[in-house]
């Protein structure tokens, strides 16, 4: 009976799988970074930077981009938290950067995919209106296309995807990054932001996203293939 009252329980659910996804996410990285190597202070110290960045620009940025209007969680505003603790690591400890990096980026698909799994609960994020198969009752009753599900099947897919390229030792953290970005933003023109904008502002941060990645692999790549030139 209490499993049931939770289950029925929406905003009860959108909690728990938004402290699932965080707890899984992180613990995840925690156990990864550990099995690297990583110095378990440098994992501490991490977790502590990335969770409290992670929270303040998620909320951050839907505050700001509601006009203050709401206060709420935003995926993309908790991915570039989760980078800019990872970078500001990496400047301390230079050592253990590319270990962080991968362990931290990993875990992003599989904590936006189970916080997807909690929008699909609440409601929220609702998708372009839709009358087909699988459709699912919106804001004010109207069918919309079920979005949250979606997302949540493909993130959780990219993450599992990940893990399988990890293995293999073929995972590079940047390019996992800018794949998990564009997925976002291709996903997100099934939402229904779409109706009254061309571009949303989640797309419109995703895609700069991208453009500060790319340029940082290119980059990357370029002071690398100097590195060996000068070796040579």
């Amino acid at each position: 009976m209490i499993l049931l009252d939770v289950l029925e329980n929406f905003e009860v659910m959108y909690r728990l799988m938004i402290f699932l996804s965080l707890l899984l996410g992180i613990g995840f990285a925690v156990l990864r970074s550990k099995r690297k190597g990583v110095p378990g202070n440098i994992i501490g110290y991490t977790v502590m930077l990335s969770v409290v960045l992670l929270l303040s620009l998620s909320i951050g940025v839907t505050f700001i981009t509601s006009a203050g209007e709401a206060i709420g969680l935003n995926g993309t505003g908790a991915a570039v938290g989760i980078g800019l603790g990872i970078f500001t690591m990496a400047m301390i400890s230079p050592q253990y950067k590319r270990k962080l990096a991968g362990s931290f980026f990993m875990a992003l698909p599989l904590m936006y995919g189970i916080g997807k799994i909690g929008c699909s609960f609440a409601g929220c994020c609702a998708g372009l209106p839709y009358h087909g198969a699988f459709s699912v009752s919106g804001r004010e009753g109207v069918e919309v296309f079920p979005i949250q599900a979606l997302e949540a099947a493909v993130f959780l897919l990219l993450f599992l995807g990940s893990a399988v390229l990890d293995i293999r030792g073929h995972f590079k953290p940047v390019i996992a990054a800018i794949v998990y970005a564009c997925a976002k933003i291709m996903l997100d023109f099934l939402r229904d932001t779409h109706v009254e904008h061309i571009f949303s502002q989640n797309q419109i941060m995703c895609l700069v996203i991208v453009i500060v990645l790319c340029t940082m692999h290119i980059i990357s790549a370029i002071n690398n293939k100097d590195r060996l030139q000068v070796r040579q």
